[in-house]
């Protein structure tokens, strides 16, 4: 019985760090948790691709890196929202530079398969 719980520990402790044998990069972390932000709830993940962050007037800021931690505050959806499930996450990208704010198409965005609503994001 000890040794089961043992194996239990270590394997939850395996896929809560993506140790999980057979995957690498960012694709390793296909969960996503609740966390605070600078005081505001989100969603922590990370991007599973060299991806651009947008501003609020759709000009680019920066390319956020493959596997790169970000925390998403919430989503929205409307003109030039990506394909193929058409939603735009809010995030806070923390960088040796800072925070820096914007928005990502929500398919670079590791939920593990969810859509933001189903994820429990909330619409800005």
């Amino acid at each position: 019985m000890l040794k089961t719980r043992a194996v239990r520990l270590a394997v939850t402790a395996a896929m809560a760090f993506g140790a999980v044998a057979g995957t690498s990069g960012a694709a390793a972390h296909p969960d996503y948790s609740s966390c605070d932000k600078n005081g505001q709830s989100a969603i922590c993940t990370n991007v599973t691709a060299d991806v651009t962050l947008w501003s609020p007037s759709n000009n680019p800021i920066v390319t956020v890196p493959n596997g790169s931690q970000v925390a998403v505050s919430c989503y929205y959806t409307g003109q030039g929202a990506p394909n193929p499930d058409g939603f735009w996450d809010h995030i806070v990208w923390t960088s040796n530079l800072g925070n820096t704010w914007g928005h990502l198409s929500d398919n670079d965005v590791n939920l593990g398969g969810a859509t933001p609503p189903s994820a429990g994001i909330p619409h800005c």
